[in-house]
């Protein structure tokens, strides 16, 4: 590998799960210390007030500049279904699924799809494929006759 100096090195490249998995197998003091540290983390006990204050005032600041946002989560909360919410949007309920699940990975909502409709749509998507298939069909042999 090249650096900056234009000499070469031989040098270790090591992925996020290498770093992990050498710090938990590692008997170095750096490796106990960062064992525990890895603890904290994962227990969360390094959440502290400051950061859930920091978090809140973060997502209050992305709620104030998206305004439009912030009316479909309070939808969302009032227990509305994706149907209704586009009705006072004016989105489709695509639209407002997708964007209520950006919301849940930004933490600012808990947004599960219902599954049983999520399976209907997946039936029904296969369904029109069927249909789309056979028509294609159907159009193919009357083109040949």
């Amino acid at each position: 590998m090249a650096a900056t100096d234009g000499k070469s090195y031989n040098t270790r490249i090591f992925s996020d799960t290498c770093c992990i998995k050498l710090g938990f197998f590692s008997s170095t003091h750096t490796a106990k210390t960062f064992r525990k540290w890895a603890a904290k983390v994962l227990s969360g006990s390094l959440n502290s007030d400051a950061d859930a204050a920091l978090l809140q005032r973060l997502q209050a600041a992305y709620l104030s500049a998206r305004s439009d946002e912030a009316k479909l989560l309070r939808y969302h909360k009032m227990g509305l279904n994706q149907q209704e919410i586009g009705r006072l949007t004016g989105l489709s309920a695509d639209v407002v699924r997708q964007r209520l699940k950006k919301l849940a990975l930004l933490g600012l909502t808990d947004y599960r799809p219902d599954s049983r409709l999520a399976e209907a749509g997946k039936l029904g998507i296969a369904a029109m494929r069927r249909h789309q298939a056979f028509a294609a069909a159907q159009q193919s042999l009357g083109l040949e006759g």
